[in-house]
């Protein structure tokens, strides 16, 4: 259910392509700063239902796992691509699956279920892609990230790579004994060499963020609880007591009193505290301080000349999901990665559109 005919919403493994046959090429999803592959960690399928060019839409975001590269203020160790597709297309069935949620529109959250196995997409086509509903075979697939393969094994000529990383990954994961054999199990050692590489795999359970109101006082322990942690981890500030008043909090955490942002958030994310994603297309991100927010004039257009505007945001609390939370000051860290796409959903250029992405730190 997490390939790419459910059109699902996940976090890590490999990308569950939309369009099939114009995969994003090997150097657009590199990083900017040290050249390397990045790995895919998240993408969220967001039809709009008042465009027909976006009956299909999902947004795709990669992350360097370099922790070298993810300094406090550098949002270049991510990237976002858009693609999108009208309800009759060459990849697809006309009347989608039942899984499919067609209207996206309003103020959601995402909560991260981990799949009974997290070894990422071995069952997979290792080496093509297509949607099993069509006569269309999609661009060769890396074996290793599942991104564009344009590369392939020199000796038995069946595993598709994206860089000669992954393919020395895979060689030293058990293709080197395999290749001797005719290279007729490459999805096994390929198996091996994603779980060494990719994020874990998780599917997104979306539903309504809850109101105030909906707030259950018989949970209130469990919410501080979990909220002491995430602060342990990330405001420096060690165990807190459910007697402490909301401005000692915010001192707590390395804010000062006055800081209605940080209480703002705090009472947000108490209303869903396993809560990894906030969709809001058209709105507001909810930002954790008044700090590192970005100017007005910080976000740019798109390319076809319609503004960008928030429509997503990657919360904290999946760095725990994912065990990225380590207390190094050099480990990959973020207070929210907020993503703001083209106001149009224009057809402007490549199928899968760069997007924009600002990265709020502690």
């Amino acid at each position: 259910r997490l390939t790419s005919r459910y059109f699902p919403s996940k976090v890590g493994g490999k990308p569950a392509w939309l369009e099939l046959t114009s995969i994003p090429r090997v150097e657009a999803v590199q990083c900017s700063q040290c050249a390397h592959p990045m790995v895919h960690l998240i993408q969220v399928y967001a039809p709009l239902s008042d465009q027909d060019t976006c009956f299909h839409r999902t947004l795709f975001v990669f992350l360097c796992r370099n922790s070298q590269c993810h300094g406090k203020g550098k949002a270049e160790a991510f990237k976002v691509f858009r693609s999108q597709l009208p309800r009759g297309n060459p990849f697809y069935s006309f009347d989608p699956p039942s899984e499919d949620d067609s209207d996206t529109d309003g103020e959601r959250g995402a909560s991260a279920t981990e799949l009974p196995s997290s070894t990422p997409s071995s069952k997979e086509p290792s080496t093509q892609h297509s949607s099993a509903e069509s006569s269309v075979v999609g661009d060769p697939l890396c074996v290793v990230c599942g991104c564009l393969g344009p590369k392939c094994c020199s000796q038995c000529k069946k595993p598709q790579y994206c860089s000669k990383e992954h393919q020395r990954l895979h060689w030293q994961k058990g293709h080197k004994k395999e290749c001797k054999a005719g290279g007729s199990t490459v999805e096994t050692s390929a198996g091996t060499a994603s779980s060494s590489l990719l994020l874990r795999q998780f599917e997104l359970v979306t539903e309504p963020e809850p109101g105030d109101e909906d707030v259950d006082d018989d949970s209130e322990a469990a919410r501080w609880q979990e909220f002491n942690e995430f602060v342990r981890r990330h405001g420096n500030a060690g165990s807190l007591d459910e007697s402490v008043d909301v401005g000692e909090l915010g001192e707590a955490a390395g804010e000062g009193p006055s800081d209605k942002q940080f209480k703002s958030f705090k009472k947000r994310m108490a209303r869903a505290p396993d809560q990894v994603l906030r969709y809001q297309r058209g709105g507001d991100p909810l930002w954790i301080s008044v700090d590192c927010q970005p100017p007005v004039d910080a976000v740019p257009a798109c390319p076809c000349g319609s503004p960008r505007s928030f429509e997503f945001q990657i919360l904290p609390q999946l760095l725990n999901h994912l065990g990225l939370d380590e207390m190094d000051t050099s480990s990959i860290d973020w207070a929210t990665l907020a993503v703001y796409t083209c106001k149009a959903s224009c057809l402007h250029g490549s199928p899968y559109k760069e997007e924009f992405l600002w990265k709020q730190d502690f």
